[in-house]
């Protein structure tokens, strides 16, 4: 109780010709217990000016701010994961929430440049240095509770989806 726990998940996303992609993620309902029905609520981050959303991460690092959360870094990121302090709520399957957007790039494809072929009716060559093909961004899930959280078991899943555009 009031002693964060934290840990990560690596996601990689590999893209072959995919010229841009998106991943988002949604929780099927908050934490909860196994064996019965306490939960552990969705992270509000330390509340007041710091209240996070699902689309907006905020600083979560009061003690006594309690939930589930995470916060992230890496490639492709939304921006306002500003520092490792930084933390949204997943978004919540059970009240038909939208997935949130947790990675996203509009330009993923190689670093190249169309030669035109003659005749035109031809596929136009293609040159130049091709961009790495796998982005990776670390996802840090972080729970708080507090002395009066029941004991027991807690899970919830995850779901991640990645959507190539070409």
């Amino acid at each position: 109780p009031n002693t964060p726990a934290t840990g990560t998940i690596t996601l990689k996303v590999s893209f072959g010709g995919a010229g841009q992609y998106i991943v988002t993620a949604r929780a099927d309902a908050p934490l909860t217990e196994i064996q019965g029905t306490d939960t552990i609520s969705f992270t509000g981050c330390n509340g007041g000016v710091d209240t996070c959303t699902i689309t907006n991460a905020k600083l979560w690092t009061s003690a006594s701010a309690y939930g589930f959360g995470y916060g992230m870094t890496g490639q492709d990121v939304p921006t306002d994961f500003i520092s490792s302090s930084y933390f949204r709520p997943f978004a919540n399957r059970l009240t038909a929430e939208t997935p949130a957007t947790i990675m996203q790039s509009a330009n993923v494809t190689a670093n190249i440049t169309p030669t035109p072929a003659i005749p035109l009716t031809a596929a136009p060559a293609l040159t130049g240095v091709p961009r790495t093909t796998t982005h990776e961004a670390i996802i840090t899930m972080k729970t708080n509770i507090s002395g009066l959280q029941p004991a027991g078991t807690y899970a919830t899943v995850i779901r991640f989806l990645a959507t190539p555009s070409f």
